[in-house]
């Protein structure tokens, strides 16, 4: 979105806009982190150790990254003003970057994207933790993305915590009262007055004329939404979930939890021929159709399921994660599996949801390898 549309420039300059703020007091030495730590602590502000924004990363870098400019706002108008003064003691250069900065900091588009930026980021943050801290397999995780679109549908609709918040803060004479400003009234005012972009109440100017963010809000939502949909293969993944043991019937959540107490779930209904053809078209798309037939697995794997619900042993004593219920339930003794069914169970199994779960499959193979 921010490469192919020249109507998204923004965001690619906000992105780089916060590493300067980086590069500016972490990459060389200690003395301006410091002078920044001394000035907040003597006004009695928070301040947070400033981060990278690193494209390709994990989303809570993103958040931790855009989050501490929040937090410093105040204390960086503050130190920013110091040293960009003539005779403030600080090179030529690092008063000209101070100057460029603050510019940045009371432009009413940057004030305002910082809390946009965090309202659709805290989302991404929570998701990929959640992922974090499961087993990295995209079995059972529909839920999880559906729930990351439909929440993102919900920003697209109404603006999250964090706008709120801000706009709340905010004032402009002929457009909206404290307390009343929309995203609309702010964009269209030229100096808003925002109390939570400094010490005291600050004029904040508008640096980007050409860039009114609300007759985009909605197109970079829908792209977010449409990004996600596609990276994770929604419907594709929504089949999956017919390999997600605890949707085969509601009391096998009970030994499907580590005997945790039983909670409510498993209200997906049987699997369809539809996702089974389109899973098992998915996986043997470059296969010839006389090699594969697809309609006919389906009926070999109700009838395979019926067999596991049957199979009290199966049901009792699994206590795992679905990937341990399948490898156990791939070698229970008179369970007959179709060549196609197991092979498409192992690859379901083995289908990763990100990069670093691949990475950590190929060390851990070469790993094997070595010892062998």
């Amino acid at each position: 979105m921010k490469a192919k549309d020249p109507d998204f420039f923004y965001f690619k300059y906000f992105e780089d806009v916060l590493n300067k703020f980086y590069g500016f007091y972490m990459s060389r030495g200690s003395k301006k982190w410091q002078h920044l730590n001394d000035v907040a602590q003597s006004l009695g502000l928070d301040v947070r150790r400033i981060r990278y924004f690193f494209s390709p990363r994990w989303s809570s870098s993103h958040f931790e990254a855009v989050k501490a400019i929040k937090v410093n706002y105040k204390a960086l108008l503050v130190v920013l003003t110091a040293i960009g003064i003539a005779d403030s003691g600080f090179r030529a250069t690092a008063i000209d970057t101070a100057r460029e900065l603050y510019g940045i900091l009371e432009d009413k588009t940057f004030a305002y994207m910082v809390n946009e930026y965090l309202d659709f980021l805290y989302i991404f943050k929570q998701v990929s933790e959640s992922f974090q801290g499961a087993q990295g397999l995209l079995v059972a995780k529909a839920g999880t993305v559906q729930s990351m679109v439909d929440r993102l549908k919900d920003l697209k609709a109404t603006p999250g915590k964090f706008v709120s918040e801000f706009l709340k803060s905010c004032i402009c004479e002929g457009y909206c009262e404290l307390g009343s400003c929309t995203i609309e009234t702010y964009f269209q005012c030229s100096y808003p007055v925002c109390a939570g972009s400094s010490v005291n109440s600050q004029k904040l100017l508008n640096s980007h004329p050409n860039f009114y963010f609300p007759n985009l809000r909605q197109k970079m939502y829908d792209s977010l939404i449409e990004g996600i949909t596609s990276y994770f293969n929604l419907p594709l993944l929504k089949s999956f979930e017919m390999f997600d043991p605890t949707n085969f019937q509601p009391d096998m959540l009970f030994h499907l939890t580590n005997n945790h107490p039983p909670v409510a779930c498993c209200t997906a209904s049987a699997p369809t021929e539809a996702d089974w053809k389109y899973i098992c078209n998915f996986y043997f798309a470059e296969r010839s159709q006389k090699h594969v037939s697809c309609g006919n697995a389906f009926e070999n794997w109700k009838a395979l399921r019926r067999n596991i619900l049957n199979s009290e042993e199966l049901t009792t004593n699994f206590r795992d994660t679905p990937a341990a219920f399948w490898f156990h339930a791939l070698r229970f003794p008179g369970l007959q599996f179709k060549p196609i069914i197991k092979e498409i169970i192992e690859l379901v199994l083995v289908t990763p949801f990100g990069s670093a779960d691949c990475e950590r499959g190929m060390i851990f193979s070469f790993s094997i390898n070595y010892e062998l």
